[in-house]
């Protein structure tokens, strides 16, 4: 399939990138090279039965011209374009029963071929929902003022993602207060914030937030985060909201620790990668430290290799990708940037995601998965989407393209040796004329499709 544009939301977008498959270049080479090799044995075979005299008259001209074609013919593996394309028609029907969408044919290859798995954190190694675990207050501050900052930044921002829906529960009899500014969460400011009278409320992940005590509040986060847990800081400020951003200092006045829950086949899906020999690697926004835990819990080979890349250029990623696991607060282009690093080590990386932020990590892919229920913009950029959205179907899948691919790979083999046959009977009748002019070669085009039926057709 070609390239095509797509538009989300005014961006122009290139849909999937076509990438280079080895089956199509190792045809392209092998017919390159075997239409050499008929045309000097053409040339060969002509020269000599014109030179005998086999050529002279138009009944020896229809008497010898039978056997130069059904030499030359025979040497082409025919049908094995049609092989390949009939083959991976074949291998995206089945795909389409294990709830796989293929959008690129060649696509079925690359899947079989993965050596690196990169994915996220969020719906595939847990299921997108969490709870609040518990909530820790800070500088003399009760838990019920706390909760009123939460939900005048909950309801007032409208956050709607598994986050928000958590600190939701704890504010859920809470009434409405109008905010004079609001900052909704991004994936850039990693907080949300609003302005209300005297004070600016700031929620979200300390790391991010400019604390008058930073030190002391990211050591009180680290116990948890130690334990796989998810952290966010609510703090107050008398500093504005400017330009978007929170810029001043604020006074931290809790910490609340949220906890996913893991996927129940989790565990025996990422087995499934480690005993076929594909490594993962998990890309999340969430701190390093956690998503390192969490992946300890699933049995992901290296977990304990794990990097936050806040602050890092895209030179200093592409230098250490290849040494880590887990990379925890990524941005869209640092996505980029690992999955580039890895094909550059000769790695064949497939990637999934569901997210506008995974669009640039799924184009660079060698094979991009995408989720049904995810964005419009990385279903369209994808070459393959799961159409339960269910990450646990995704060993089934590639086990189905490793069987495909294999079996093309086998019986392509059938038409070499056909193929390496005609060329050795031609050398040798070719050689058996010269010394004796009575002898030609023996096979009329004919014959040979009787071989090709009988040891490639069946």
């Amino acid at each position: 399939m070609s390239k095509k544009s797509n538009t989300n939301k005014g961006i122009p977008l290139n849909d999937f990138i076509i990438r280079k498959s080895e089956i199509l270049s190792s045809l392209k080479k092998m017919f390159r090279v075997l239409g050499i090799i008929v045309i000097v044995c053409a040339t060969c075979m002509i020269s000599l039965y014109a030179a005998q005299g086999k050529f002279s008259t138009y009944e020896n001209f229809q008497l010898y011209v039978g056997p130069v074609a059904g030499s030359l013919v025979s040497m082409i593996p025919a049908g094995l374009y049609l092989l390949t394309s009939v083959t991976l028609a074949i291998a995206v029907i089945a795909l389409s029963r294990k709830h796989a969408q293929v959008q690129e044919f060649y696509s079925v290859e690359m899947l079989a071929r993965t050596t690196v798995l990169c994915t996220d954190k969020t719906g595939t190694i847990t299921d997108g929902t969490m709870s609040i675990n518990k909530l820790v207050p800070l500088n003399n501050v009760s838990e019920d003022e706390i909760k009123k900052y939460i939900s005048l930044i909950i309801q007032n921002t409208m956050d709607d993602n598994p986050t928000a829906n958590a600190l939701k529960t704890l504010v859920s009899n809470s009434s409405y207060h109008q905010a004079s500014i609001i900052l909704p969460f991004n994936s850039e400011n990693k907080y949300s914030a609003v302005r209300d009278g005297k004070f600016t409320y700031i929620l979200g992940a300390p790391e991010y937030i400019n604390l008058n005590d930073k030190g002391g509040v990211l050591k009180r986060c680290e116990e948890f985060t130690k334990s796989g847990y998810r952290v966010l800081v609510i703090a107050v400020s008398e500093d504005m909201i400017v330009n978007n951003k929170f810029s001043g200092i604020a006074t931290a006045v809790g910490i609340i620790v949220l906890q996913d829950h893991i996927k129940d086949d989790a565990f025996e899906t990422f087995k499934w990668f480690k005993e076929n020999g594909v490594k993962i690697k998990v890309i999340s926004g969430d701190n390093a430290v956690t998503v390192s835990e969490i992946a300890k819990r699933v049995g992901i080979v290296d977990a304990d290799k794990y990097i936050s890349l806040e602050g890092k250029s895209i030179e200093e990623i592409k230098e250490i990708a290849q040494n880590y696991t887990v990379f925890g607060r990524v941005t869209p282009e640092q996505k980029e940037a690992i999955i580039e690093c890895l094909e550059d080590h000769k790695e064949t990386v497939a990637m999934t995601g569901d997210g506008v932020n995974d669009i640039l990590a799924l184009k660079k892919a060698d094979c991009s998965i995408a989720m049904a229920n995810g964005s419009e913009a990385a279903k369209n950029v994808s070459h393959i989407v799961l159409s339960n959205s269910n990450f646990a179907s995704l060993p089934e899948v590639v086990g189905e393209g490793r069987r495909v691919i294999n079996n093309l790979q086998r019986t392509c083999s059938l038409f070499l040796v056909k193929t390496f046959f005609a060329v050795f009977f031609t050398v040798l009748f070719f050689i058996l004329s010269i010394v004796n002019n009575n002898i030609s070669y023996p096979f009329l085009t004919n014959n040979m499709y009787i071989w090709e039926f009988a040891l490639i057709g069946v």
